[in-house]
């Protein structure tokens, strides 16, 4: 698909896991390059925000033993939204989320998330579309919805910066003030994501002017989930291929 809409690069930033990279790595026909990543879900001032490591090593042992409890908080969240659901009334079963995780490609490998159980519920029409599953159970302050245990933000920028990668922080204004960007630059960021389906023009204008003023790379991506989990198109919010570069750059720099 990606290679279809035209993109000479793409990068595989799964959360909490680096499972899908040599699968994807292995399906990309010439001139289309697979980047290694990861999203990772960190706590800071009290939310939870996203954090992306580009350049990885996926296959570094203690990259995977930094991930693995990780893997089995989101198995562990994923249950306990089951059991809110079912007390809303709502039938939906851990088999079956994770069947739907399966039939994603995913097979054993499995990171159980929401848009998982957001497909369940529209299954079970309780919710016309994941959006809407989301926006009625699965978000903050609804009543299915369940805290994600997240890495502290200081700890899991140490750890992305031990590993090498390039550390960007993810939509940044669905959470996060500008002050508290500025903040985080402090700690460590080598970029702003500034081009996200989400941000409207107005929003990634300042975005790009702070990343400007920061000495940041400003970069893009569409978050898309697969087909029917979500309106963010695969080639959406796509960035110059320079982009790639001078993030590359940052890790060389080290």
């Amino acid at each position: 698909m990606a290679a279809a809409a035209g993109l000479k690069a793409i990068a595989v930033t799964d959360h909490d896991t680096v499972d899908g990279i040599a699968e994807a790595r292995d399906a990309a026909p010439e001139g289309l390059s697979v980047i290694a990543g990861i999203e990772i879900s960190s706590a800071y001032g009290g939310r939870e925000i996203h954090l992306l490591a580009y350049f990885i090593e996926p296959e570094n042992p203690v990259l995977l033993e930094f991930l693995a409890p990780l893997k089995e908080d989101r198995a562990r969240r994923a249950g306990r939204i089951v059991e809110r659901l079912n007390r809303l009334g709502i039938p939906v079963t851990l088999d079956e989320v994770r069947g739907i995780a399966k039939s994603t490609g995913a097979g054993e490998k499995l990171s159980l998330g929401r848009p998982h159980i957001a497909d369940a519920i529209v299954r079970r029409g309780a919710a016309t579309d994941i959006d809407d599953a989301f926006r009625r159970y699965l978000r903050r302050g609804q009543p299915a919805y369940v805290t994600k245990p997240s890495v502290p933000v200081a700890e899991a920028i140490r750890f992305i910066r031990s590993m090498g990668g390039a550390l960007v922080v993810a939509h940044p204004v669905l959470n996060l003030a500008e002050t508290q960007i500025e903040s985080l630059a402090r700690e460590g960021l080598d970029g702003i994501e500034v081009w996200h389906p989400k941000h409207d023009a107005g929003q990634r204008s300042r975005l790009k002017r702070m990343a400007d003023r920061l000495g940041l790379v400003s970069t893009g991506g569409s978050d898309y989930h697969g087909p029917n989990r979500n309106r963010h198109d695969l080639a959406s919010a796509g960035v110059p291929l320079s982009t790639v570069e001078s993030l590359r750059a940052r890790v060389n720099r080290g």
